[in-house]
């Protein structure tokens, strides 16, 4: 379960909702390029990754990520699919979209649950659609949908911080596990790390070679596999 929370926009909701709310119907049409951010991001996971999109919660992102081999995905996945969210918001993406300037000062807090399958099963989540007042609601339910939130909503965190649970840094590559430290407020629960380290770690990573991952053309969302190692290409078209 991936959930992104957007820091600082419900500061701008309440200077746009100042002055008459004159800002008010700039501010809508920036929330609904924002609200297509999970759509672009998809595209950037690795083969063997797809996106379940759930309904926003305010300005919250809720997304499971589907994996064909969990046990696989779960070794390097938490921290390639932080940096990518983050990332994508520093500057264009495949669709030409100015990041920068729609997110203006606001930054995303990632947080992250999967679990061990193996003893308790805390890899799945169960979707349903419930019907209310003529409506449809698409909701989810599990271990790792709780844990996610608990992560999301916890104390004494940072903007472009990422939050994973315990058990999901213990599966994690030994050289992905370095960036984290243990959860300021919750450190029998979670890990934290901050993005420049996320960044720093992963490049290590794939120096050595120890995961093969999709190539994204540039101007496109084609992905191209390639034999290990071999590069990506980030949002602002640099290589590594």
């Amino acid at each position: 379960m991936f959930r992104a929370d957007l820091d600082q926009f419900s500061h701008r909701v309440a200077a746009a909702m100042s002055h008459d709310g004159i800002a008010v119907p700039t501010l809508v049409k920036e929330f609904q390029t924002i609200m297509n951010y999970p759509t672009v991001f998809k595209d950037t996971l690795p083969e063997g990754v797809s996106v379940l999109m759930f309904p926003w919660a305010g300005d919250c992102a809720n997304l499971f990520l589907e994996c064909n081999d969990y046990d696989l995905e779960r070794t390097y996945l938490p921290n390639r699919a932080a940096i990518n969210w983050h990332d994508q918001g520093r500057g264009l993406s495949t669709n030409g979209t100015d990041w920068q300037r729609v997110l203006g000062n606001c930054k995303w807090l990632v947080a992250l649950a999967g679990g061990d399958n193996k003893e308790s099963e805390h890899g799945f989540v169960l979707t349903g659609n419930i019907f209310a007042d003529g409506r449809t609601f698409h909701v989810g339910a599990g271990w790792s949908w709780r844990r996610s939130l608990d992560a999301e909503q916890s104390d004494e965190t940072n903007p472009e911080d990422t939050i994973i649970q315990n058990e999901d840094h213990r599966a994690l590559d030994t050289s992905l596990q370095v960036p984290y430290s243990d959860h300021p407020a919750h450190p029998s629960l979670f890990k934290i790390a901050e993005f420049s380290k996320l960044v720093k770690a992963q490049a290590k990573h794939e120096e050595a070679g120890a995961i093969s991952m999709p190539a994204v053309v540039p101007g496109t969302r084609i992905k191209v596999s390639a034999p290990r190692p071999h590069v990506y290409f980030r949002d602002d078209r640099s290589c590594r």
